[in-house]
């Protein structure tokens, strides 16, 4: 679920055309929509376990309810459960450039991951 200049609503209804292997997939990203009141309700109506569709339905729940990185990441991390992989899912959509600078340069070794990324982005390009 990478932005690439779009809003929102259009990284997921993209998001949303995409084939998966498994229906729970889909299922889960369209259950992070329906009405949820409090963090507490999310975690226990998404899930929290680490499996794949709950941390997908958990980070779009964060993404979607959210204005910011920060607000996003903060309340990735706030639920119980798989916070990192949910928190590097959620976070996705705003790329390097929207991640705070201050927040890049406390990762250890963060030169040597950008210089990763460069390298594997090459890589892929068509």
């Amino acid at each position: 679920m990478f932005g690439n200049g779009q809003d929102k609503i259009t990284a997921i209804k993209n998001t949303l055309q995409l084939d998966f292997e498994f229906d729970h997939i889909k299922e889960s990203i369209i259950n992070a929509f329906e009405p949820i009141f409090s963090l507490k309700e999310a975690v226990e109506k998404l899930g929290t376990r680490g499996t794949a569709h709950e941390t997908l339905a958990s980070a779009v729940y964060c993404f979607v309810n959210c204005t910011s990185f920060i607000d996003t990441i903060r309340a990735a991390v706030l639920i119980a459960g798989d916070c990192d992989s949910r928190a590097a899912v959620a976070g996705t959509y705003y790329g390097l450039d929207g991640i705070p600078q201050n927040f890049i340069d406390e990762v250890e070794d963060t030169k040597l991951f950008q210089e990763y990324d460069e390298k594997l982005s090459e890589g892929f390009k068509l």
